[in-house]
């Protein structure tokens, strides 16, 4: 697999195919919350009642590298539990190497 860096300007991480992924609950879902063990089969995400149409739906437990060929001098994020979580115990952790 070859896996090229992203082109000029802003890109949302859900356009780029990672590096590599794990995700304890079916696969990283792309511009949506992460939602069973199929793909594609998450909803709209949703922070603090605001709904984003791009994003990266995860469970808890799950790493998503990105090789980014050292062409990004800036990376913006808004990280959070869904709101379609009942039961909000936790912690968000996130890391950016």
């Amino acid at each position: 697999m070859v896996v090229a860096a992203p082109r000029d300007g802003a890109t949302p991480l859900s356009k780029l195919f990672p590096f590599s992924s794990e995700n304890a609950i079916g696969p990283v879902e792309l511009d949506a919350s992460n939602g069973n063990e199929a793909p594609g089969d998450g909803n709209l995400i949703t922070l603090g009642g605001e709904v984003y149409t791009r994003g990266l739906g995860t469970h808890a437990a799950s790493e998503i590298v990105y090789y980014l060929g050292g062409r990004c001098s800036t990376l913006t994020t808004d990280v959070g539990i869904d709101d379609e979580v009942r039961r909000r115990v936790g912690l968000v952790h996130r890391r950016c190497r």
